[in-house]
């Protein structure tokens, strides 16, 4: 009997140390940082071009209507070509970075992927691009990396994006 004592008072002790190690927590500068990427991609949306219209469109996710990619054709590249198909391979150049930053976290030339393993928001914009167009993108957090870090980026990070689709090698587009 008192070994079952004894085990809920090391059990009760144990408990209440670990609850006072909640000091580190930064669930505060988690929250504020995605209330930041969030309202940052609301006022995007609402960005006017210096024609008087909307800068960005906008493409849904079909399988999440209610997120949305934001995209900024500034090159239209072969228009009538057939985009990416889900499953198909791309090359493209890409450079990468988040809201509060001029520096790439990511950026690659002549990169190669199937559409399938990149991030949703990625895959709904290359199944839109003619080959050889380039387009500024944000992505918000939903259609990104979520609430996961990666290593160099944070849980909740809008993602801003300038895309070239180069190419989509073995693409073959039947005959009329």
């Amino acid at each position: 009997m008192k070994k079952i004592y004894y085990f809920i008072f090391l059990l009760f002790t144990s408990l209440t140390f670990v609850s006072c190690l909640d000091d580190n927590d930064n669930s505060g500068e988690i929250e504020a940082w995605k209330l930041e990427n969030e309202n940052y991609f609301a006022r995007m949306k609402d960005t006017i071009g210096e024609d008087g219209k909307k800068y960005y469109s906008e493409l849904a996710s079909l399988g999440y209507p209610e997120y949305k990619v934001l995209y900024h054709i500034v090159d239209s590249g072969k228009v009538g070509t057939q985009p990416p198909f889900f499953t198909s391979t791309v090359n493209v150049d890409y450079s990468g970075r988040l809201i509060n930053t001029t520096e790439y976290f990511d950026e690659n030339y002549g990169f190669q992927s199937e559409v399938t393993k990149l991030i949703q928001g990625w895959q709904i914009v290359l199944q839109n691009m003619p080959v050889g167009s380039v387009w500024q993108v944000v992505i918000p957090w939903e259609l990104g990396y979520g609430a996961s870090a990666t290593s160099s980026i944070p849980a909740y990070s809008t993602l801003l994006f300038t895309i070239k689709l180069n190419s989509i090698p073995g693409l073959e587009i039947p005959a009329p």
